[in-house]
């Protein structure tokens, strides 16, 4: 067995591996970059123009022989495998082959396509095997596949371990210990496969020596931190943080109920809360009176345009106007993103108002981020309130499952600083991205 990391090696985001086996391929994720290699936040509309050998020359696409359409020189991948709904991890799936199968979670899917109806206008993820589950072992021709769902910021995240030719690879993906699933990552070191050749792992929160020592509050501490806020103001508060990160959506959704609030949130983020778990996730129903929801027109023309008026009907019965928004501020917890900011303008009595940004601290760096802050605050920086936990492993976590696995070989993937997992742990090979690596 060989594999190829074809983005990640010293880069967060982008993340791609194929791994071959005598007679077949596969591909793990096909994310989107981050950030350019000066720095910059990655946007695509930059390299819209950009042919797809013009993209794959560029780097910006993985140069995987056989995964794109029109590609005929090459035995197309037999399966591609995504790892969670984080666009790091799938974002460039719109230039694969449409003939190549898919292997990913159901929740996953939904949560993909949900984000191109509303976001992306991309189409969706239509070939796909059937859904993976926690530790249920399915095959891709040579291969001998067992994902395991992981605690992580994105709802539905698997690692997988990868066994043909007699050896096995364990990829990791991205996870933690600390959020409302940490229980996952202990259930899965008790019942963690043993004689790993090769462990890809992630190391997102890899930067110092210092940084061995670090931990990252829970998401129950995030909870608390959030009702402290609700407390101090006596006007509406207004929340900013992915939609798709379903912990802390509960968070919000806990601590606007544990102060009496309603907990307000759009039609997009409506549908992701009912689409993925309307028993376990608190969702606009009769079952959670305290979640309202709004309708940008935005959001609302784009389900016209797609005919999914129905996205926006099965709610209509939990909607909140905007005259019963400013009527009630001092008992609403928004949601609010960039996109809705002729929304808000509309409703009076709102004031310089507090936010709680509960995201990567680098999206701030983002003009249309913090130019919303700004209208949202009026500029009082006093009425931000950072609080946020990490999608990611912290080093103790990382220890914990390399001591659990006793990898022949640890790999660097999805980190900055591959030159530093030699000081946390041993048997450690740095490669780069391109390079054929035999197991």
């Amino acid at each position: 067995m060989h594999f190829i990391i074809h983005r990640g090696s010293n880069e967060i985001g982008g993340s791609c591996v194929e791994v071959k086996s005598r007679n077949s391929r596969i591909v793990i994720d096909i994310g989107v970059p981050i950030v350019t290699t000066s720095g910059k936040r990655f946007d695509f509309k930059d390299y819209r123009k950009l042919s797809r050998e013009e993209l794959i020359t560029s780097k910006l696409l993985p140069n995987v022989k056989g995964l794109y359409g029109q590609d005929s020189g090459n035995k197309p991948v037999d399966g591609l495998l995504i790892s969670h709904a984080h666009i790091d991890h799938y974002g460039l799936y719109n230039f694969v082959d449409k003939d190549i199968q898919y292997h990913l979670g159901e929740a996953t899917h939904k949560l993909i396509n949900l984000s191109n109806i509303f976001i992306k206008d991309r189409g969706s993820i239509e070939k796909v095997a059937p859904y993976i589950q926690d530790r249920e072992q399915f095959n891709i021709e040579d291969f001998k596949i067992t994902p395991f769902l992981m605690d992580h910021s994105a709802f539905d995240a698997y690692a997988f371990l990868i066994e043909a030719d007699e050896k096995k690879l364990f990829y990791s993906g991205d996870f933690r210990s600390h959020g409302r699933k940490g229980k996952l990552f202990y259930k899965f070191l008790r019942i963690a496969p043993e004689g790993i050749n090769v462990l890809l792992l992630e190391g997102t929160l890899i930067k110092e020596r210092a940084s061995s020592s670090k931990t990252f509050k829970t998401e129950e501490v995030v909870e608390n931190e959030i009702v402290k806020v609700l407390e101090k103001h006596k006007t509406i508060v207004f929340g900013i943080a992915s939609s798709q990160n379903i912990d802390r959506m509960v968070s919000f959704y806990k601590a606007a109920k544990r102060k009496g609030r309603l907990f307000v949130i759009d039609v997009y983020t409506a549908n992701i809360l009912s689409g993925i778990g309307k028993r376990t996730i608190p969702h606009p129903s009769k079952d959670y009176p305290e979640i309202k929801v709004f309708f940008p027109k935005h959001l609302c023309d784009k389900l016209k345009k797609f005919k999914r008026e129905n996205m926006m009907f099965d709610f209509k019965q939990y909607k909140i106007t905007r005259d019963e928004i400013s009527k009630n501020l001092s008992n609403v917890f928004m949601m609010v993103r960039p996109s809705i900011k002729s929304y808000l303008e509309k409703i009076e009595n709102i004031g310089a108002a507090p936010v709680i940004y509960s995201m990567w601290e680098g999206y701030m760096e983002d003009a249309e981020n913090s130019d919303f802050i700004k209208y949202i605050t009026k500029e009082d920086d006093s009425l931000i309130h950072r609080i946020h936990t990490s999608g990611h492993a912290d080093v103790r976590t990382l220890k914990e499952i390399v001591n659990r696995l006793k990898p022949d070989k640890v790999i660097p993937i999805h980190t900055l600083n591959p030159k530093m997992y030699d000081t946390h742990f041993e048997n450690v090979r740095d490669v780069s991205d391109g390079q054929e690596i035999e197991i």
